[in-house]
């Protein structure tokens, strides 16, 4: 089975840089430009002239819990929050209820019969999948009257195959769901609502395709109100753009928010930013996919984020940002503005391997950016993927090799996933290569197997060297946290040491990371 390149584009994400880079401001949507009038069209079909004849007036989110799950509920859910803000916004009754702080269905039941509302909203991603679909038969049984509409990752990649999956779901929203969403619930014909599959009987309908969202500022940040923010780290993600114009053959963020980039106003970014830290919050986590796409707009938004002046504030950008978009000028405005933490999306240490994964980047490039941030004080995480196509265990440690030459923060190594939608999985698909059944694969029933245990083989590290080079990769991972453990308490002599070595042991680490306390104390010592 010989590993074809041309299997997948190895033009990257259509421009000639392979980085999409640009110096240019974002354009404004003026009416007379293609995205303007696109822009308009969407605002007019949610203002619909004359009374609404309201399908449903009260929404109830709901976040499913993934069983075995190691970190719990870390900060409040975004993506259904912004559904939620820009729905209630609009006039329908809202409330929330995040599954991973409580994981009793007993509140849940308690949360449908206070609230009584006509339609739940759900969002769910691939792993572990089949729990989501139980939870929603179980409250269909429960609660025949109630409509269920599911979002999410999952839903994007599927679109209305998630219908056939689950009879007890009614509505499926593939991509952005804020504008779909509104207009279910203001009652417009579903075959009019682009991005929505439904129920016609017993056949399974879709409206028009889906459009990506040309005005950001329309939607207003998630406040959060449905959530007790205590029962989180003191911490919430910031999403300041939408979209990835890039063809990574893992990834499945360009079917979900789509292949261009759209930004939301630096005064937004910062009017979000205060809201919380009023609210006592101070770590912000950016969770844009293309951080640092155009320079011009973020140079534009580190000033407006300095000149608020979030004192005592912890910025992170862990997400993965392309190592050939960072250079001095940028890392000396992020950290003006308070950012501390860097997370860059390495992939693999091998030149070929990037090739192949369509990454577009260098050893050199990751080489050069990973020792400037260092070198700029950032605490710096780096991200690695293993077990591409064509991919063996002499690069697993080039990648490994790579990781452990600058003083970084840490190192995470996810096994390959071939996620629905992507060109991966379309390849391990054509191949055969996956080693059981799909429901099987992306529905086990712990965390730690999900991300740990091979989903796939390939003739160049069959299923045995997966495992090898997961134990390879694991204790590369324990190393650097035991340096940086070491680095960071070094003040505390013997004693620090002592508690550096904790980072090998993964059941405490498992503790540590659910346990909010710890977690707060530990950013105090990582960070100041």
């Amino acid at each position: 089975m010989a590993i074809e390149l041309n299997i997948i584009d190895a033009t990257g994400s259509g421009c000639s840089s392979g980085s999409c880079e640009t110096d240019v401001a974002p354009a404004p949507l003026a009416p007379t430009t293609a995205k303007g009038r696109l822009a308009a069209q969407q605002l007019a079909a949610i203002n619909p002239e004359g009374p609404i004849d309201w399908r449903f007036r009260r929404m109830l989110s709901l976040t499913p819990a993934y069983p075995g799950r190691w970190f719990g509920g870390v900060r409040p859910p975004v993506g259904i929050s912004y559904v939620e803000e820009f729905v209630a916004s609009r006039g329908v009754d809202t409330a929330g209820i995040d599954m991973n702080t409580t994981r009793r269905k007993k509140e849940l039941f308690r949360k449908i019969e206070e609230f009584k509302p006509d339609v739940v909203g759900v969002t769910m991603m691939t792993y572990q999948y089949m729990s989501t679909y139980d939870l929603i038969d179980e409250l269909k049984a429960r609660y025949p009257h109630l409509k269920f509409v599911l979002g999410g990752p999952h839903v994007s990649a599927l679109e209305a195959g998630v219908l056939d999956q689950c009879q007890s779901v009614d509505y499926a929203i593939a991509g952005e769901g804020e504008i779909p969403m509104l207009q279910l619930c203001q009652g417009a014909p579903p075959e009019s609502i682009a991005g929505l599959h439904y129920r016609d009987g017993e056949s399974v309908k879709s409206g028009p395709p889906r459009e990506l969202v040309q005005d950001l500022d329309q939607f207003p940040y998630p406040r959060f109100k449905s959530y007790d923010l205590s029962k989180y780290t003191n911490e919430v993600e910031i999403s300041t753009s939408r979209g990835c114009p890039h063809k990574c053959i893992f990834c499945s963020v360009p079917n979900i928010m789509g292949k261009q980039i759209r930004y939301r106003s630096a005064k937004s970014v910062g009017d979000e930013m205060e809201h919380f830290y009023k609210l006592g919050i101070r770590s912000f986590q950016f969770g844009d996919d293309n951080f640092l796409a155009n320079r011009h707009r973020i140079k534009e938004l580190m000033h407006e984020i300095e000149s608020r002046n979030f004192e005592g504030a912890v910025l992170r950008c862990g997400q993965g940002i392309r190592a050939d978009l960072i250079n001095e000028q940028v890392l000396v405005a992020m950290k003006r503005a308070g950012f501390k933490q860097l997370g860059i999306g390495v992939e693999s240490g091998s030149d070929r391997i990037m090739a192949i994964i369509c990454k577009h980047l260098t050893v050199e490039q990751v080489d050069k950016a990973v020792g400037l941030a260092c070198e700029q004080g950032f605490d710096v995480t780096l991200l690695f993927v293993y077990g591409t196509p064509g991919e063996t265990l002499e690069d697993v440690q080039k990648s490994i090799d790579l990781a452990k030459k600058h003083p970084v923060m840490k190192a995470f190594f996810f096994n390959l996933v071939p996620f629905p939608g992507t060109a991966l999985s379309d390849w391990v698909n054509e191949n055969a290569a996956l080693l059981g059944p799909f429901e099987h694969m992306f529905n086990r029933e712990d965390e730690w197997k999900l991300r740990s245990q091979p989903f796939f083989e390939t003739p160049e590290m069959p299923t045995a060297d997966r495992h090898k080079a997961l134990k390879m990769t694991v204790r590369a991972s324990q190393d650097i946290q035991v340096a940086t453990l070491k680095r960071k308490l070094k003040r505390f002599g013997v004693l620090g040491d002592v508690a550096a070595q904790a980072a090998r042991f993964n059941t405490l680490e498992r503790l540590f990371v659910r346990n909010r306390t710890f977690r707060r104390l530990l950013d105090r010592v990582m960070f100041n």
